[in-house]
């Protein structure tokens, strides 16, 4: 278990989806960082070396799967979870195939995030 607090980033651009998992998250005792656009999670993921955990929409921002390219940059350093989030268990699949390690359907994807946390 690690001893300072998990920084969780969240790439979403659904307003209501950013506040349940970060009142969930923060709840759990992690500190948040959201991005609304690739290019913002692009960023934040680039100036925070610290990261535990990434959750990923698909859709960033609308309805057609376009986050894979940000998902195998992140992999080309990051080893933790990326925790594919999408409502469509078809576009989960495909963010695992750019190497997502999870993946769980939106409303699922809180109970996912707070049990990979607690086994690290």
């Amino acid at each position: 278990m690690t001893t300072s607090l998990p920084k969780v980033l969240i790439v979403e651009d659904d307003e209501q989806w950013q506040g349940i998992w970060t009142r969930h998250l923060e709840r759990e005792g992690a500190e948040v960082l959201m991005a609304s656009s690739l290019e913002e999670g692009e960023r934040l993921f680039e100036v925070n070396p610290d990261l535990t955990l990434v959750i990923m929409d698909g859709c960033v921002p609308g309805e057609r799967p376009n986050s894979m390219p940000l998902v195998q940059k992140m992999r080309q350093t990051f080893r933790g979870p990326i925790v594919a989030g999408s409502g469509n268990p078809n576009v989960c699949k495909t963010l695992v195939e750019a190497g997502c390690s999870h993946w769980a359907l939106k409303h699922m994807v809180s109970g996912l995030v707070s049990k990979i946390l607690k086994e690290m």
